[in-house]
């Protein structure tokens, strides 16, 4: 198995730059995802791992081989696009087929290497077929067929179930981590869609404007983000959070302001900062605990600005004073636009992140 590092990487369009001295690992035999919103680097540097473009500075090491100066072919990985890219005039079996050709493996051999990935893939009642012929998710099995029949050492996935509507996009993530625990290759996902992220990642790389904002399990950077960026990128809805100041400390916890004199009482990893130090507090939508579940302690009245139900879960919108929530409730809540209702934010569950956005 194959392991992908860069170091110190950058690369700048003109007077752009987008990548910023990257360190990098993604780990052999593992999907690591590259994760962050548009103009982060992530295809950058997706094509700058593949060879399709030439860093300004910086180490990329595949198996621990310095790749820098080899071509695309040299490097022996394989790319699946976010558009198929199949040949409109070749059947399924031909478009499959073509890089081997070209390789000079002999026509046995094809036969056999191309049924293998066609069965593997589901796609082998459709070797007759044109592309035409296809649905949008069997073209892109196609075009991730056309990937594995090389074998390359690393898979690399720039966005490929974009054009899938969202019924394709939830069957095709389900068959790329098949795929993946099934051949144990090295593969590099990039997306900006989390939930593609927080269900195929085994390692996650959340980019923001060309640095590494945080990398790490998915469920560790959701659960203990690094700073604001993260904490807000990831999840949906998004963290609440919350500018206040601290007002002390009882207990080896941080008492931190909120509306109504209430407190939350957050714990933290390193020193307690001075009273009335600026902070942000952050608290994921789920946690927030409303009506009878609220504790009678350290609670806040909000108003209920904005209901929207969702079949299994209803997010609620609150307000109180200067502070908005966003709340998950039961999709059978009896919750309404302009009700009153109690809500704790439980300390245990809460985030504090410093002046400059740094996890406390």
């Amino acid at each position: 198995m194959t392991d992908v590092a860069l170091r110190r990487l950058e690369k700048s369009f003109g007077r752009t730059p987008a990548v910023r001295g990257i360190d990098l690992d993604a780990p052999a035999g593992r999907l690591t995802v590259l994760l962050g919103p548009s103009g982060c680097g992530k295809t950058t540097l997706l094509r700058l791992i593949a060879g399709l473009e030439e860093a300004d500075a910086g180490e990329i090491r595949i198996g621990g081989r310095l790749v820098n100066d080899l071509s695309p072919r040299e490097r022996d990985v394989a790319i699946v696009f976010q558009s198929y890219a199949l040949y409109p005039h070749m059947t399924v079996f031909k478009n499959l087929a073509f890089a081997l050709k070209m390789s000079g493996m002999r026509r046995a051999a094809i036969n056999a290497r191309v049924r293998e990935v066609a069965k593997m893939l589901q796609i082998d009642d459709l070797l007759a077929r044109r592309p035409r012929q296809l649905s949008g998710g069997q073209q892109q099995r196609v075009a991730m067929g056309r990937a594995m029949v090389r074998e390359p050492q690393v898979y690399l996935f720039d966005e490929p179930l974009s054009n899938l509507d969202a019924r394709l996009r939830a069957q095709m993530r389900a068959e790329i981590t098949r795929l993946q625990r099934a051949l144990g290759t090295t593969m590099i996902y990039v997306t900006h869609d989390q939930v593609e992220a927080m269900t195929l990642a085994d390692h996650v790389v959340l980019l923001d404007r060309g640095r590494v904002a945080q990398a790490g399990p998915p469920l560790d950077i959701y659960n203990r983000p690094a700073n604001l960026f993260v904490a807000s990128f990831l999840g949906a809805p998004p963290m609440n959070l919350y500018e206040t100041r601290i007002l002390g400390q009882v207990d080896g916890a941080v008492l931190v302001a909120l509306p109504q004199g209430a407190l939350a009482r957050v714990r933290i990893k390193g020193r307690p900062p001075e009273r009335l130090t600026p902070v942000t507090l952050g608290i994921r939508p789920e946690n927030l605990l409303l009506g009878d579940a609220a504790p009678a302690a350290d609670t806040l009245d909000a108003d209920v600005t904005r209901v929207e139900r969702l079949g299994a879960q209803t997010h609620v919108v609150l307000a109180c004073s200067d502070m908005q929530l966003i709340a998950i409730a039961d999709g059978e809540a009896r919750i309404a636009v302009g009700d009153r209702i109690r809500v704790h934010l439980p300390g245990s569950r809460c985030h504090l992140f410093d002046i400059a956005g740094r996890a406390m």
